[in-house]
């Protein structure tokens, strides 16, 4: 038999667990709309006559899509890609944490 501060110390815990997977639900939601807004893909860079050009690489389906980078838009595509990759960095951690939460729970 489970003593009742024990019981109580972990319906205590297992509340706070699923405030968090809760929160971590919504956390998902907010990273995979700001996720919508970023582009997609990396930057290769394509020598053309002796020059070298920035494009951005992404998939569409099976094909492989470019797209010329220009110069003053070259920083901020750079710093939009960096963003995503942090963000799905971020959603990946959310979601194994989540898992470990639901599975203290016992759901």
């Amino acid at each position: 038999m489970i003593p009742k501060k024990k019981q109580k110390e972990e319906s205590i815990i297992k509340s706070i667990l699923a405030e968090e997977v809760e929160r971590s639900k919504q956390m998902e939601s907010l990273y995979k709309k700001e996720l919508k807004a970023l582009p997609k893909g990396s930057i290769q860079m394509k020598k053309i006559r002796g020059k070298e050009y920035p494009y951005l690489c992404y998939r569409v389906g099976r094909k492989v899509k470019t797209e010329y980078v220009k110069k003053e838009q070259f920083d901020e595509v750079w710093k939009k890609l960096e963003k995503r990759k942090q963000l799905e960095s971020s959603l990946k951690r959310l979601k194994e944490d989540r898992q470990i939460a639901l599975r203290v729970i016992g759901k």
